[in-house]
């Protein structure tokens, strides 16, 4: 990883280089957080096109971090410019882009059902095509609540974690709030090897981030295509 003229440029070992606009960051949050944040994280940032941006009307949650991921952008909280929880935040809003993959396949399947229906409408006027409808909602979608092996191995291990859970705050139980946030947790984990939640997915959870790598790898491996 180097850094020049606001641009942080990141290698792959097969000599591939991608770079990332950081212009808009202060020299703070670069010496302490895209320095920590492993090489891996900041690939998949920029092998997707993601932007990053400081927003400060960004809500701090308990930690005093927050951030967010909406399509093409990760937003963080300026407040996290400092120290391993920013290393943390950034991991967790990559572990969500991650998780969105472009599925055109999977989005026609479901729309052409949707229109199988005669009165169906999308609007006011007419019903829109197949086209038109991938065209005004897209095809990216969250692979982990999508994924049958996912939800099944998740189901059997919060079960279990249910008889016998542990005592430990909010935020280490973090993950448990939805599979995408749990993604989210693991690709941190994964990536970083660290996240909030990272003693109650090690412990009770381990076949269910198994998964998680798996369907990381095959996104990536997608998205090398």
């Amino acid at each position: 990883m180097k850094i020049n003229g606001g641009k942080l440029y990141i290698s792959k070992n097969n000599g591939e280089e991608l770079s990332l606009d950081v212009s808009g960051f202060p020299p703070n949050y670069v010496k302490n957080t895209f320095s920590k944040v492993s090489a891996s994280v900041l690939y998949d940032i920029a092998k997707t096109g993601t932007s990053l941006k400081l927003n400060d009307q960004v809500a701090a949650d308990d930690s005093g971090t927050n951030g967010f991921y909406r399509r093409g952008q990760i937003q963080l909280d300026p407040n996290s410019t400092i120290g391993e929880r920013a290393v943390k935040l950034l991991a967790h809003e990559c572990g969500h882009m991650c998780d969105d993959i472009d599925d055109k396949e999977n989005a026609v399947k479901a729309i052409k059902k949707y229109l199988e229906d005669p009165f169906a409408t999308i609007g006011v006027d007419k019903p829109r095509t197949v086209n038109e409808l991938l065209e005004s909602q897209g095809t990216i979608h969250p692979v982990s609540i999508g994924d049958e092996t996912l939800k099944e191995t998740f189901a059997k291990e919060y079960e279990n974690y249910k008889k016998n859970p542990p005592n430990v705050n909010s935020n280490s139980k973090y993950a448990l709030t939805s599979l995408n946030e749990f993604f989210a947790e693991s690709y941190s984990l994964l990536n970083i090897g660290d996240c909030k939640s990272a003693y109650v997915i090690a412990k009770y959870f381990p076949e269910s981030f198994a998964r998680i790598k798996e369907l990381m790898e095959q996104n990536r491996a997608l998205r090398e295509k």
